[in-house]
């Protein structure tokens, strides 16, 4: 009898150590939680347009921009 109790009590220790050691997967949290919140998956921020690459149109003749140029960052 107290062999089974030392068989069932290590067995039970092993579950318990096995499932503890497992690795938990972490959530990876969405890198632009206010931009998903407000637009959901209309917008996907890895594909943007490239603005600081734009070209004027014929129309613009003046350059208003002067020593602040057009950066992806802050466009």
């Amino acid at each position: 009898m107290r062999k089974y109790v030392w068989v069932i009590s290590a067995l039970l220790s092993a579950i318990i150590i096995i499932i503890s050691c497992t690795k938990k997967t972490d959530t990876v949290a969405a890198p632009y939680p206010a931009t998903e919140a407000a637009f959901g998956t209309n917008i996907d921020p890895k594909s943007l347009i490239d603005y600081a690459g734009q070209t004027h149109p014929a129309y613009i003749t003046k350059d208003n921009t002067g020593a602040n140029p057009i950066t992806n960052p802050k466009a």
